[in-house]
């Protein structure tokens, strides 16, 4: 009588070898290829700078 073998429930972890491991690289080099794209973006964006002024009418005024 022939025996038969069942397969071990730890090897069978359902990732198709190195296509397992595609995904989480993509997701990688896409969050980082977004952070990069983002902060060129941000060094080229240009801020108007405006002076703001705030009166104070008794900045130097003495007390005794």
């Amino acid at each position: 009588m022939a025996r038969r073998r069942r397969k071990s429930s730890f090897g069978a972890s359902g990732k198709g070898g190195p296509l397992g491991l595609a995904l989480p690289i993509l997701a990688g080099i896409a969050i980082i290829g977004g952070f990069v794209y983002l902060v060129r973006l941000g060094d080229s964006v240009v801020v108007p700078q405006q002076e703001t002024r705030v009166e104070l009418p008794n900045a130097f005024k003495e007390t005794p």
